[in-house]
């Protein structure tokens, strides 16, 4: 982890500079970096349902489970979170949630951080967002993790197989995978999510 957390931390250092003059260029915006860094004020929503999507496609999907969850009569509070601008403001729109956040960059500071404000009694990944660190610290606080509507392309999954000792301790943090396709389960299972886990 701690490897991961240094590669991490320098790539992220790599990165910025080119998004900001990208941004300042008139490209594509780097959403809520601040927030996404722990350093803006995030509501609490203790013993929150976290649902978090990427960006436009995942917060409609993570919509749809909110909304779902309403149906069935869940009150607890829900949180919808994002990693891009885009997404962010599709989720502060949303009717279903009591709150939306940015989601934290993997960073022991900026997870820590939102972990602590949210609170949450359960997280709910969609498609493909396996973050070592926050599941680790979700893990470490006893909070359940499930990832819904799972996604594995076979071209990502050339690339995650390939660090499939690394993944089988990530991937075991997760109690439950609900997966998309049957092919979908079969690669989560091939990356070391435990079988018994799968959906």
């Amino acid at each position: 982890m701690l490897l991961y957390r240094l590669l991490f931390g320098s790539a992220l250092a790599l990165y910025a500079p080119f998004a900001f003059l990208r941004r300042a260029a008139g490209g594509k915006s780097i959403g809520d970096w601040r927030g996404r860094m722990g350093w803006t004020d995030l509501p609490r929503r203790e013993g929150a349902i976290w649902i978090h999507g990427v960006s436009v496609g995942e917060v409609a999907a993570a919509r749809s489970i909110a909304r779902a969850l309403r149906r069935r009569g869940e009150t607890r509070p829900i949180v919808l979170s994002a990693s891009t601008a885009a997404g962010l403001a599709r989720a502060r729109e949303a009717a279903e949630a009591d709150a939306a956040i940015p989601f934290p960059f993997d960073l022991a500071w900026a997870v820590d951080r939102a972990l602590e404000a949210v609170d949450p009694s359960l997280v709910l990944l969609t498609e493909t967002e396996i973050w070592p660190l926050f599941l680790s610290r979700c893990e470490r606080a006893g909070i359940p993790v499930a990832l819904v509507n799972g996604r594995i392309s076979e071209r990502s999954f050339r690339h995650y197989r390939a660090m499939r000792p690394f993944f089988r301790r990530t991937l075991s943090r997760i109690s439950l995978f609900a997966m998309q396709t049957d092919d979908d389960a079969r690669r989560i299972r091939a990356m070391g999510a435990p079988p018994s886990a799968c959906g």
